[in-house]
């Protein structure tokens, strides 16, 4: 029974790990794409390069360090964005913005390929696309016509669910907008925007009383299951060290012969005595509690005479 317990409480770790990983996955987005790039932002050398927009559009922080952009999709390890640059830890809600110049030794923002590629081409269409960290798994990707691309001008998603629907569509945008919103509802904001579709926050409430309940069960439960785990080695260990081997006891061995007489005999002397038992005898004699309890001199009665002396 108690293997049973571990064995699904092994299976709920695993899958609610596997359910944290797999949201951290579809939050991360290509956000917004810039090919030719004549006049917009310039990157950190001053220069003007095609451009690519990741956004975490979730409520937790991901680091995408270690996950890999391509271009190639034969080749989904084509560039790996290096796991040590804090910037690459991306807040709810962050954008982060990637260089594709072709120079990756400048940065960890610039990646090893442009996006004007024409030998990585799928059909009539350039690739772009993010995978997790073991390159396997695809996060995002978006398909575009290079013969099509004007100067200046960005793809992007759709932003009218303040960025929370996952299926949002490609548009062109009427302007480029890098690592800000691509199409701006009309003065809603993104609070007022939950605060519509949960006016009175059931949702929200549900939600967080549900996640607080999950960890207070997983809690319990490893604490529980650790203490019996502690508690049952402790008690071996104590026993181990307190319980010793018990000596035989030491079995009484009979007197010699003839102690028992002697033993009996002075017992019932002793009681005799002290019960004032004593037997009259005419050549016998008896010992009087009243004598001997002084001295001669101190008793001068034992020193009279019946019949005194007549001169």
């Amino acid at each position: 029974m108690a293997k049973k317990k571990v064995i699904f409480i092994l299976l709920m770790v695993l899958f609610c790990s596997y359910g944290i990983r797999a949201q951290g996955l579809s939050d991360i987005r290509i956000n917004e794409i810039l090919v030719y790039n004549e006049n917009t932002c310039v990157d950190n050398y001053g220069e003007h390069c095609g451009w690519f927009e990741i956004y975490n559009l979730g409520n937790r922080t991901i680091n995408i360090g270690g996950w890999f952009v391509t271009n190639d999709i034969n080749n989904s390890r084509k560039y790996r964005i290096p796991k040590n640059d804090p910037n690459t830890i991306l807040s709810p809600g962050e954008r982060v913005l990637f260089y594709a110049d072709g120079e990756s030794s400048r940065g960890t923002f610039h990646v090893n390929f442009t996006l004007t590629d024409t030998d990585c081409l799928i059909g009539d269409s350039s690739y772009l696309a993010i995978y997790d960290q073991s390159g396997k798994v695809l996060v995002d990707s978006f398909l575009y016509s290079l013969s099509s691309e004007k100067a200046d001008v960005s793809w992007g998603k759709k932003d009218d669910e303040g960025w929370k629907d996952k299926n949002a569509e490609w548009v062109i945008l009427p302007e480029p907008t890098p690592q800000a919103e691509n199409v701006k509802s009309s003065g809603e904001t993104r609070a007022e925007a939950i605060g519509r579709k949960d006016p009175y926050g059931l949702i929200i409430t549900l939600t967080c009383m549900a996640v607080v309940f999950i960890i207070l069960f997983l809690v319990s439960v490893v604490f529980k299951y650790t203490g019996k785990y502690f508690q049952q080695h402790g008690n071996k260990k104590d026993v181990k060290e307190t319980v010793k081997p018990s000596k035989p006891e030491v079995e009484a061995k009979p007197a010699a012969g003839g102690q028992e007489e002697e033993i009996a005999a002075i017992a019932m002397a002793l009681h005799m005595y002290f019960n004032d038992m004593h037997e009259v005898e005419a050549t016998g004699f008896c010992l009087n509690r009243g004598l001997n309890q002084h001295s001669a001199w101190e008793n001068k009665s034992m020193i009279f005479r019946k019949s005194p002396i007549q001169k």
